[in-house]
């Protein structure tokens, strides 16, 4: 856990569920755009509060900020 902070982890290559939930926020939110132009798929990620914001990649700066 990373300064406190409750979360849920998701295995996206264990569930079909966690996968379409993943590939739903992926193709809906504009955060992604970038990673899908290079080729990339999005992980690791992190979605705060439902949505609110969403955390791609090892931005330790971004997530420094949570």
């Amino acid at each position: 856990m990373r300064k406190n902070i409750k979360f849920v982890y998701q295995d996206t290559s264990e569930s079909i569920a966690a996968l379409k939930v993943f590939v739903n926020l992926r193709e809906s939110r504009p955060e992604f755009n970038q990673v899908k132009e290079s080729g990339g798929v999005g992980f690791p990620c992190i979605v705060v509060n439902e949505g609110e914001k969403v955390i791609i990649g090892n931005n330790e700066e971004a997530w420094d900020k949570l």
